[in-house]
């Protein structure tokens, strides 16, 4: 799997794209830092294609807690790094079933476990 770095984005179920912060400044890929536990989470997501409607279906806003793709042998800092397999819920309605991936890792060259 791929190392993730901060040039890497995620996206909803939906179609929205969501871009990572870079929790650690000393690590690099082609002049890019690599990403670690916690750089997915909490960020916002943009042009959610799922529509407002009476029900309560609501687009997805924010990226939530990683569930799967950091990699269990590579740290930084103490700090797992993600991988290409990152994947994790949003916010979006229905609640807990939408999913955001990496749809680009930032990288194509350097791989991981």
């Amino acid at each position: 799997m791929l190392l993730l770095t901060l040039k890497a984005y995620f996206d909803c179920g939906h179609g929205g794209r969501a871009h990572p912060k870079a929790r650690q400044s000393f690590v690099f890929i082609d002049d890019s830092p690599l990403l670690v536990f916690g750089d997915p989470v909490a960020r916002s997501i943009a042009n959610c294609k799922n529509s407002i409607t009476p029900a309560g279906i609501t687009p997805c806003k924010f990226t939530l807690k990683v569930r799967q793709g950091y990699s269990s042998f590579i740290r930084i800092a103490g700090r797992p790094l993600c991988l290409s397999a990152v994947e994790g819920l949003t916010d979006g309605m229905p609640l807990g079933q939408v999913k955001y991936r990496v749809q680009h890792s930032g990288q194509d060259w350097v791989r991981g476990a």
